[in-house]
């Protein structure tokens, strides 16, 4: 059952952007990542490279709902989806907008397939991107009125798409 906040912008979609420590030894470093929601259902899309993990749906390193919305990494390990105690996740910023609007533009673009259009979904590179940060930044730039801007230590946010 829906509380009601979460009942008031069923029909809204809504945006929000994250960030947590990379898992030690990098915890001085953000990864971020976007959820988008409507109609009550939320994914969460990011870049993880997983080498030697093939996709086959033409998205390269991007992923969607690898862990719940608000789920951090892990203190130490490899990946991220491996059991333990995790850092906490921090808020970078939220938009809720309605039809018409270009959260929901975004919202159907990645509905629609439009992830496998992101020119880095094949490559990483922690320092100076193209990595996490640089997907979310480009969702981010997708939305005109956005005012979310990534942390400092996320670094790749500014390489060029």
């Amino acid at each position: 059952m829906l509380d009601s906040k979460q009942n008031s912008h069923r029909d809204s979609f809504i945006l929000r952007v994250y960030a947590c420590p990379l898992p030690f030894p990098l915890t001085f470093a953000a990864h971020t990542y976007v959820t988008l929601e409507h109609g009550g259902c939320i994914d969460r899309y990011e870049v993880i490279p997983m080498f030697g993990i093939r996709t086959f749906d033409n998205t390269g390193y991007i992923r969607k709902n690898l862990l719940a919305p608000e789920v951090g990494f892990r203190y130490l390990g490899k990946y991220p989806f491996n059991f333990g105690p995790r850092y906490k996740v921090k808020s970078c910023g939220e938009i809720i907008a309605g039809h018409g609007s270009s959260v929901e533009k975004l919202y159907l673009f990645v509905q629609s397939g439009g992830l496998q259009h992101y020119p880095h979904k094949s490559v990483y590179k922690m320092i100076g991107g193209p990595n996490s940060n640089t997907f979310t930044q480009w969702l981010v730039d997708m939305v005109s009125d956005s005012k979310i801007t990534l942390p400092e230590n996320a670094w790749g946010k500014d390489c060029k798409v």
